[in-house]
């Protein structure tokens, strides 16, 4: 293009790429809103004049046609104008210029700002589009291409005789689509505006003219970079950047630049590479079909492998198994590892996982989780990993054990050592859906307060650590026991064969309490009151089977105290 050149300073500053590109190059000054061109193209710009400025209302009256005005003053607005000077963003409108001769056409007008700029200054540029052809074109090949075209953010076509380059697609600047320019100053404009700048150096010579030359004469025909870039100054992403050649008899050769968005697997690999790879002892390739395997991957620390490759996995994995896994996992090993539990395991959840321990022999017991997922299903290629979890499996146990004592705390009776009154939720599960027969205790000391009025509380809770102690000699594994207030205790009995085997065990209980009020406690006596309710004949349900044993020990005091009565003999 024929480009007159108004201000060689500010065209040096701001435009070394673009009088290739556009049709008018302005400078906006904010603060006396007016327009200071750069260059113009005679016979397409709105000529407003090449050697002074224009305010913007004036070049809006003179050449946009006055209903696409209101839009094209709304894009130097004061509003607009600090947006684009302060945030670095870009606007765009599109309206009808009157030409010289009289004619209209449609261009597309762009609004922008850099830090050349300064702070009250913008710079805006007038494209034609007009001409529908290269829009139509644009469509077709979306119509046609459109998967092709979605999966890359640019696209640039470089016809490698004259060295002239065309942008088919370019997200990150949209406004470029379907323009040409010289490849060098293409490939400089990329590297300033969109290429990360410790990238530019390698993606300028690497898709350099005389670099893909000579790289095309060697009769390559496509190379790849990943560079990163980025659509606002900012935030960087990743990008693989390919270059492939296209050869046609009795046409110039042409190479195609596609430039593709790789941030999510880039990211992915990060992951694998930082994480993955640090933290499993192994990757093995798995041909289930045939019995063997390859290690592809192995974490060089110490920890006991077995060999690279093998022909016979089962056979490899006895022998490791052996030598390694600790004895109390070692079958489990073995059946979880062999070919046909994998696959039925695969086949039935998609992966196949288990844990056992591993003797290292730096640092001793280790914990390891295998974990086998399908490659290739058709094939039988399974993909299996073993991972460290000793730090994890050291820590559960640490929180389990801590879990257990939080648990026991809060269901004991700190004085007794005894169940407190958790005893009642504990009878009741041990009773769900039992067919056996069970006697429920409810036991109340004869005389307690006598004890905490005379001697005091310190002998109190002596004596009732003794009847605890009594609890705990009589009663049986199987049977729970719980103190429930103050001289109140609960028991279960379960199994029992009889009535009689139960009364024979309160029995018990009944002189071994009096015996210990006897050698302990002076003169004073202090037996117990003990009622019994059975399951199931007097109920099922827990809380109605302590209630009826409470009022059997209630009718023994009033009786007298020092004994005991099943709930049956009141009614």
């Amino acid at each position: 293009m024929n480009h007159v050149v108004v201000d060689p300073v500010k065209m040096e500053q701001y435009a070394f790429v673009l009088e290739d590109a556009y049709d008018e190059f302005f400078e906006v000054d904010g603060a006396e809103g007016t327009l200071k061109p750069i260059f113009l193209t005679p016979g397409k710009g709105a000529a407003v004049s090449e050697t002074g400025d224009m305010e913007v209302r004036a070049a809006a009256e003179a050449f946009v046609h006055e209903e696409d005005r209101a839009g094209f003053l709304a894009l130097f607005s004061p509003q607009s104008l600090d947006e684009v000077c302060s945030h670095k963003i870009r606007k765009q409108a599109e309206f009808r210029r009157k030409q010289p001769d009289g004619r209209e056409s449609w261009v597309r007008g762009i609004l922008f700002s850099n830090d050349a700029c300064g702070r009250d200054k913008a710079l805006f540029y007038t494209v034609d589009i007009e001409s529908r052809n290269a829009a139509r074109l644009m469509q077709l090949n979306r119509d046609l291409f459109g998967v092709f075209l979605d999966a890359y953010i640019g696209i640039a076509q470089l016809d490698l005789d004259q060295g002239i380059g065309t942008i088919i697609q370019c997200i990150p600047m949209p406004d470029l689509a379907l323009r040409s320019f010289k490849w060098g100053r293409m490939i400089g404009y990329l590297c300033s505006t969109v290429i990360y700048p410790g990238d530019r150096d390698i993606f300028a010579g690497t898709f350099s003219l005389k670099h893909m030359r000579e790289v095309w004469g060697y009769g390559h025909k496509n190379m790849s970079l990943e560079v990163r870039y980025s659509q606002d100054g900012e935030n960087f992403r990743w990008a693989e950047v390919n270059a492939m050649l296209f050869r046609q008899e009795d046409m110039p050769d042409k190479v195609y630049l596609a430039m593709r968005d790789t941030s999510e697997q880039h990211l992915l690999k990060g992951i694998v590479e930082r994480y993955v790879y640090s933290h499993c002892d192994y990757f093995i390739y798995l041909n289930a079909r045939n019995n063997s395997y390859v290690m592809f991957s192995s974490k060089g620390d110490g920890t006991p492998l077995p060999p690279e490759h093998c022909d016979d996995y089962e056979k490899a994995i006895e022998i490791y198994v052996r030598k390694y896994i600790a004895p109390e996992d070692q079958e489990l090993a073995i059946r979880e590892m062999r070919i046909s539990r994998v696959l039925e395991e695969l086949d039935r959840t998609g992966e196949h996982n288990f844990y056992c321990g591993v003797m290292d022999a730096e640092r001793g017991y280790t914990r390891k989780r295998l974990q086998y997922l399908y490659y290739d299903k058709e094939s039988q290629m399974v993909l299996m990993t073993r991972t460290d979890v000793t730090d994890i499996y050291l820590e559960q146990r640490r929180q389990n054990k801590l879990l257990q004592r939080a648990l026991m705390q809060a269901q004991t009776d700190p004085l007794t050592g005894l169940y407190n009154q958790a005893v009642k939720e504990m009878i009741s599960e041990r009773l769900e859906g039992e067919d056996g027969t069970a006697a429920i205790l409810f036991m109340d000391l004869d005389n307690f307060k006598v004890i905490n009025d005379t001697l005091g509380h310190i002998k109190g809770d002596l004596m009732l650590q003794e009847v605890a102690g009594v609890l705990k000699k009589t009663l049986r594994a199987s049977d729970l026991s719980g103190r429930v207030g103050g001289d109140e205790f609960i028991a279960l009995l379960h199994p029992v064969s009889s009535p009689a085997g139960v009364r024979q065990c309160v029995q018990r209980i009944c002189t071994s309490v009096r015996s210990v009020m006897d050698r302990d406690f002076q003169d004073f006596s202090v037996t117990c009151s003990i009622g019994i309710a059975m399951y199931p004949a007097d109920g099922i349900n827990v809380a109605s089977l302590v209630e009826k044993a409470d009022k059997a020990a209630y009718a023994v005091k009033r009786k007298g105290k020092n004994g005991f009565a099943f709930y049956s003999d009141l009614l």
